[in-house]
């Protein structure tokens, strides 16, 4: 319902066309991070902003399976260096950073889901 508002990423080619445009999420930061269950619904939307290469852009993780969330340390900035955006199995892994295959026991900030989609929004 909503094709004309968002791109989707269903394969891995689209994952990625979709890092060769945000650049890897190279010197982007996640700036909001937006939880939503309804009726067992479980989505999370991320903003991302990699103003210096493409802009701001807004990931939509639908059916969220699980997600580790990794604070900065106090002498740390919150740029992201470079990323990973897997398809398999019908499943989606973003993490933030760079990883040859999926790994639950990264110790970064990482998000599984079962679908996802993006739009620009800057």
């Amino acid at each position: 319902e909503d094709i004309d508002e968002w791109t989707y990423i269903r394969t891995q080619e689209d994952a990625n066309e979709f890092m060769r445009l945000f650049v890897g999420f190279h010197d982007s930061t996640m700036d909001k991070l937006t939880y939503e269950e309804d009726y067992g619904k479980k989505q999370l939307t991320a903003i991302f902003d990699n103003s210096c290469w493409y802009g701001v852009a807004e990931l939509c993780f639908e059916g969220l399976i699980r997600m580790n969330l990794h604070g900065f340390g106090e002498n740390y900035s919150r740029e992201i260096y470079d990323g990973t955006l897997l398809i398999q199995n019908e499943r989606v892994y973003w993490a933030d950073g760079f990883l040859q295959e999926e790994d639950m026991n990264y110790r970064g900030t990482w998000i599984k889901a079962l679908n996802l989609k993006w739009r620009k929004i800057d």
